[in-house]
């Protein structure tokens, strides 16, 4: 009951969105846009009166690997039709809007 009521699995599904790149302070600005959109569209029409938790964006495990700085946003959500509309919109917009960042969107990776 306490794992339904905090939204944990199974009761939701955990995405991990990741952002990789060359230079570390447009790492650190794009995971910071990527948020906020995310904020944004949990607080419009689309997405209210769902369950949706957002953390980050953090510095990943492991935050410079290959030389290429990495940050993270993790979500808790029940994922559904809407959901995975907003986050391919979220890589859409935000994959060719950022020079040298690349995202990532994971759902339910393993270890969560």
């Amino acid at each position: 009951e306490l794992r339904r009521e905090l939204l944990y699995p199974p009761f939701c599904d955990m995405i991990s969105i990741t952002l990789t790149g060359d230079g570390e302070r447009d790492v650190m600005v794009a995971a910071k846009d990527v948020a906020d959109r995310l904020v944004a569209e949990v607080g419009g029409e689309r997405l209210s009166g769902m369950p949706f938790v957002i953390y980050g964006p953090f510095p990943a495990g492991v935050y410079k690997l290959n030389e290429k700085y990495r940050m993270r946003i993790a979500v808790k959500c029940r994922q559904n039709r809407t959901v995975r509309a907003v986050l391919s919109e979220l890589l859409s917009e935000f994959s060719g809007k950022l020079r040298g960042v690349s995202v990532s969107i994971d759902v339910n990776p393993l270890g969560t």
